[in-house]
């Protein structure tokens, strides 16, 4: 896919969850994942896919030593499926480049398989996310200066399009509206009820 430098790619997980097969979403229903201490410094050293969704497996990650002090009470542990409150619309919400874990199972009373090995995970999650990335399911807004972009964080994914460095700093501010709450799966998960 061809496209100016710079720009932001989005593409919704409500369509990537609707691509999933039965099987992929009664897992994706049931389970849940957990993004490493300090995501960004986590896997700070190690390389994106070349479709900008997901990292190449080179065990580049930090250590969690190597991360320094966190609190456990902070390390995110959320539905692979987040169900809009208001549409009730499902999205297949996993951050790829940032869970250290994942919790599989097919139903809630199965216990679940826990998966602490990144590589096994992210070959679990390529197939299922790389269907969206199309031409036809992406959408690249240009935007001038002076542009909104507002898109819903628990739907959509975005992507910076590499910008070449001799063009300078690609500048974008972005402001986040925390949420009071976390979200939520279509069943109950354990670690975030």
């Amino acid at each position: 896919m061809k496209t100016e430098p710079g720009l932001t790619a989005f593409f919704s997980n409500v369509q990537t969850y609707g691509m999933m097969t039965e099987d992929e979403r009664q897992i994706a229903d049931h389970s849940w994942v957990e993004y490493a201490p300090h995501p960004y410094q986590w896997m700070g050293d190690c390389k994106a896919q070349p479709t900008g969704l997901g990292l190449v497996s080179e065990g580049k990650e930090k250590t969690l030593g190597e991360l320094g002090p966190y609190d456990e009470k902070n390390v995110k542990r959320y539905p692979m499926v987040w169900v809009n409150p208001v549409t009730g619309e499902r999205a297949f919400m996993v951050h790829g480049i940032c869970v250290r874990r994942a919790f599989l199972r097919s139903s809630e009373t199965e216990e679940p398989r826990v998966v602490d090995d990144v590589a096994e995970i992210r070959e679990w999650l390529k197939p299922i996310q790389e269907r969206v990335l199309r031409p036809d399911y992406i959408m690249l807004p240009k935007v001038e200066e002076g542009d909104v972009v507002m898109w819903a964080n628990y739907q959509v994914f975005h992507t910076a399009v590499d910008y070449p460095d001799h063009w300078g700093a690609r500048t974008m501010h972005q402001a986040n509206i925390g949420a009071s709450q976390g979200p939520v799966g279509p069943v109950p998960i354990p670690s975030v009820s």
